[in-house]
């Protein structure tokens, strides 16, 4: 019973938040996922750069719910974005996914040519 309660709660917190941005003039645009905490499948650690959204994903037997949320995406993001599915889900398992990943990586060094 705790447990049902829980998930309950966490819903009601959830529609609150909802109800709170919408108040607040942001627009929510609801994209399939499986939040569990650190267990979570989301979609929302991607890139965008304008004409591209970098989309983790998970694949295999997710694939479906990989599908659903590109097809959110593609309803969200201004047209064209063209959406590029990043396998990722080691990433997400250990807490990041696409912009963590890219986020992470140290700058390169720039490389000046020798001159003689």
């Amino acid at each position: 019973r705790a447990y049902i309660r829980s998930l309950q709660r966490h819903a009601t917190d959830r529609a609150a938040l909802r109800h709170t941005l919408a108040d607040s003039g942001f627009t929510i645009a609801l994209v399939p996922s499986m939040p569990d905490g650190n267990r979570g499948i989301g979609y929302l650690n991607g890139l965008h750069d304008g004409d591209r959204y970098l989309m983790p994903v998970w694949g295999d037997l997710y694939a479906p719910l990989d599908a659903a949320a590109g097809d959110a995406f593609t309803q969200i993001l201004d047209h064209p974005t063209k959406l590029i599915p990043i396998l990722s889900a080691e990433s997400q398992r250990r807490g990041g996914a696409v912009h963590c990943s890219v986020s992470a990586y140290p700058e390169l060094p720039k490389v000046t040519p020798k001159t003689r």
